[in-house]
């Protein structure tokens, strides 16, 4: 069986998080500003904690408030769920979870979209 497939090249891994995260929140109706995608990519490479909070904030120049704001709308759109053990943190949601560990931890490079009538 032949399937339809599309190549796209991408420069580094910020680049492929990047564009797995676009197609992703097309697919899931889920739009994210520019800042959310910016710091969900730092989350997914580096994992949700203070450490890469303090890599955003030096990064990008951004306040914990600034951070905190992106953060509550993610969590909004299903992006990151608050934490079993503490309600004051966040992590991973599943499908965040499954794409750091494919292209991050196991350096694939395959992203499988299934497309399904509604109804």
């Amino acid at each position: 069986m032949n399937f339809p497939t599309l190549k796209n090249r991408y420069k580094n891994e910020i680049d492929l998080v990047d564009k797995i995260l676009r197609v992703y929140s097309i697919s899931q109706e889920k739009p994210l500003r520019n800042f959310e995608r910016l710091i969900l990519i730092y989350y997914i490479r580096n994992g949700y904690s203070k450490e890469t909070k303090e890599y955003i904030k030096e990064d990008t120049g951004k306040k914990d408030g600034d951070i905190r704001v992106a953060d509550v709308h993610l969590r909004e759109k299903g992006y990151l769920l608050t934490s079993d053990k503490n309600m004051r943190m966040s992590k991973l949601s599943a499908d965040m979870n499954s794409i750091r560990e494919s292209f991050i931890v196991n350096k694939k490079e395959l992203y499988v979209l299934i497309f399904k009538k509604q109804g």
